[in-house]
């Protein structure tokens, strides 16, 4: 039986008798987490750990408590106490990972669950929360793996069922889409779609002309090398610039009568 509330109470008394016993302050925190009294089981694993800031696990489970209350970035400042203690736990490299995910900060948050399950291998958690990352990095056939993983530790495990779902429909899309826009000189505006990163090469030649811009987003995990990209034109339309989004070099392109070209180097690729 679980009789939290006399474990709170025999808990005070300890304290009343000596103030400065860490370990009833943190076992009534312990308590206080069980009950669902997050804001309480801080404020005595704050009384602990000023009498005693040693304790790895004060840390994860005020991290569990922080966690419940949605205070991400303090949880992290937490695990990261309780690691430099125990840097052998796979449950605060996890809900470190975790946190991280929830911030956005997806890439940290990998090498987090990668340190969880190179300590525990079978840990499903940390499978899953590697694949949200992976996923929200668009590396989709990576999640996939991890979420294998995850179902063949917990078959029935529904947010890893959810999750292998959207990627495999991510997969799906076309690994290359194209999108068009018209820049209209007098409107000083994209007026058909909108392709707002290329103002500056606009801007750059000629602000006074019209302009048909195209641009090519490659969405799948792996680069695609030496893409040829052949588009049909008339003698009025002209390649002014050909350019890969983060790299500064021209990329190579040629005219042939009604036709432009436009060759990826193999060593960029899109």
């Amino acid at each position: 039986m679980k009789r939290y509330e006399e474990a709170i109470t025999c808990f005070d008394n300890a304290i009343e008798i000596v103030p400065g016993n860490a370990r009833a302050w943190r076992n009534k925190a312990y308590t206080l987490n069980n009950l669902g009294r997050y804001e309480e089981a801080i404020e005595c694993f704050d009384e602990s750990m000023e009498i005693d800031s040693k304790v790895a696990r004060a840390w994860r489970n005020k991290g569990y408590a922080l966690e419940n209350l949605e205070r991400y970035e303090e949880v992290i400042v937490c695990f990261d106490k309780a690691l430099q203690i125990d840097s052998k736990n796979a449950r605060a490299w996890s809900h470190k990972g975790y946190a991280l995910n929830t911030l956005k900060r997806y890439e940290e948050a990998v090498t987090c669950l990668d340190k969880a399950l190179k300590i525990n291998p079978n840990y499903a958690s940390a499978w899953y929360h590697k694949g949200f990352a992976l996923f929200n990095l668009e590396k989709y056939e990576d999640a996939i793996r991890c979420v294998d993983k995850a179902l063949a530790i917990k078959p029935m495990f529904e947010d890893v069922l959810n999750l292998n779902s959207l990627a495999e429909e991510k997969l799906k899309e076309p690994p290359v889409t194209i999108e068009r826009a018209i820049f209209d000189p007098w409107k000083r505006d994209f007026v058909e779609s909108a392709l707002p990163r290329m103002k500056e090469w606009i801007n750059r030649y000629d602000p006074g002309a019209y302009w048909f811009a195209v641009s090519l987003q490659n969405n799948s995990d792996t680069i695609i090398e030496e893409r040829g990209v052949v588009l049909e034109t008339s003698s009025a339309l002209k390649i002014r610039e050909a350019k890969i989004e983060g790299i500064e070099i021209e990329i190579p392109h040629e005219a042939h009568l009604g036709t432009s070209k436009i060759s990826v180097p193999k060593e960029y690729g899109i």
